[in-house]
């Protein structure tokens, strides 16, 4: 078994891939990201894999993600927000060193630790202009792109955000299990 191409299985013999339709579930993830603006990731455990990406948000892609130093720092974040799940329903909110928040939740299937969903890349309050002007200048961003990206960032209520990761975490559960 490849535990990093999506082989870690819930029942010995399945993976992720053979326990929900991904391209339905796919379809699931852009109706919500339209609906909410947050950008859905979908990934295998432990190997955190992307299996679905549904969303961007363009200061993440386009800026934070292209640039090698900002990027390690990305890396690092995700480590740590995927790295602390374990028990069913558990939530845990990681606000980077960009300013985006994300909320994640593991998929437990019979015990098994099998994938992890996060949901966000939104801001948790409204953005101190300064701090992102800063930013840009750190890392060598455009800052007007730079701020014109930040304004196309959601703001949203932590509580929210935990809620809808949750709710999306249920609702995964309940198609790997069927």
């Amino acid at each position: 078994m490849n535990a990093d191409a999506g082989t870690s299985l819930a029942d010995g013999k399945s993976s992720i891939r053979d326990l929900v339709d991904l391209e339905k579930m796919s379809v699931i993830f852009e109706k919500f990201t339209q609906a909410t603006g947050f950008v859905v990731n979908f990934l295998d455990h432990p190997g955190m894999q992307p299996l679905i990406t549904a969303g961007r948000c363009g200061l993440c892609s386009d800026f934070c993600k292209a640039c090698p130093a900002a990027s390690d720092l990305c890396l690092k974040s995700n480590r740590r927000l995927l790295g602390c799940l374990g028990a069913p329903g558990q939530l845990a909110v990681e606000v980077c060193s960009h300013g985006l928040a994300c909320c994640a939740t593991p998929i437990i299937i019979n015990g098994s630790h099998i994938a992890s969903l996060t949901a966000g890349q939104v801001l948790l309050e409204k953005p101190d202009p300064e701090r992102f002007k800063n930013h840009a200048a750190l890392y060598g961003f455009e800052e007007k792109k730079y701020l014109e990206a930040l304004n196309e960032v959601p703001v949203e209520q932590a509580e929210r955000l935990g809620s809808l990761t949750a709710f999306l975490g249920e609702l995964v559960s309940v198609m790997a299990e069927q």
